[in-house]
């Protein structure tokens, strides 16, 4: 083998899907996980657009209010994730959850609950590049039905 033939293996990602169903408990618990990422998420694209840094980002979470189960790479993974956001969207709105369930929303096609669970976030956690193992993260992906 000659070169970096062996880093191949990191760069051919294969995802594996398997059916899961979960209890009720486990699905609002996974639900209040998505409903605070996805705070951390628009908060902090609502900050870069202001221009604050990302450090600062950093300490303005620790003060937010509701935000109890997210650790501080959860945290940093958001706030890449609104950057990712920001650099997509540089000179549109975005609207959260989407443009067509806020019009179902508001023409009342759609309840109050069912508009906020649509605007929830998948829960991503990144790992860094050539990392092998991602401490602290027993689940990277998951569908819940």
């Amino acid at each position: 083998m000659g070169g970096f033939g062996f880093f191949n293996i990191y760069y051919n990602m294969i995802t594996i899907k398997i059916p899961y169903n979960s209890s009720d408990n486990f699905k609002l618990f996974l639900n209040n996980l998505r409903r605070e990422y996805s705070c951390l998420v628009r908060y902090s694209y609502n900050r870069l657009r202001e221009g604050i840094l990302e450090k600062d980002i950093r300490a303005l979470h620790k003060t937010l209010s509701n935000i109890d189960n997210m650790d501080a790479w959860t945290r940093q993974c958001s706030i890449n994730e609104a950057k990712q956001m920001l650099n997509k969207h540089k000179d549109n709105k975005v609207i959260f959850g989407g443009k067509t369930n806020m019009i179902k929303y508001l023409k009342g096609l759609i309840s109050k609950e069912d508009y906020k669970e649509n605007k929830l976030l998948p829960l991503n956690i990144f790992g860094e590049k050539l990392m092998v193992v991602i401490e602290n993260v027993n689940l990277i992906y998951l569908i819940i039905k």
